[in-house]
């Protein structure tokens, strides 16, 4: 699977708890960028010490998404990949100006 119009990569990064392995997602145009809602009080910092991990394509952007146990994913084209993988649903995208986050938890029982 890929998406049309993939302009370039995104980071990836890995903490892994020991229970828990998170997978941190970011599109690579939005390291570095901020945004602020100050109505609701909001606000995403993209920061390099959190998003910025390895430079990876969007297949191993997919393999991440199916053996994470919780997903962080900013901006628009990971959280697109994830909305058409089955992963987010776009209902529950937070935007913050031109910014956007989601997050995931798998839940197994």
């Amino acid at each position: 699977m890929s998406l049309k119009g993939n302009k370039g990569g995104f980071y990836l990064r890995y903490i892994d708890t020991g229970t828990v392995l998170m997978a941190i997602i970011t599109d690579k145009e939005v390291l570095g960028k901020k945004a602020e809602d100050y109505q609701k009080k909001l606000r995403i910092i993209v920061s390099e010490d959190f998003y910025k991990g390895d430079l990876v394509d969007e297949n191993k952007i997919i393999r991440a998404m199916e053996k994470a146990d919780m997903i962080v994913l900013t901006g628009d084209r990971s959280i697109k990949l994830a909305i058409k993988l089955g992963y987010v649903n776009p209902g529950s995208v937070l935007r913050i100006g031109n910014l956007s986050q989601a997050q995931v938890m798998k839940i197994s029982y």
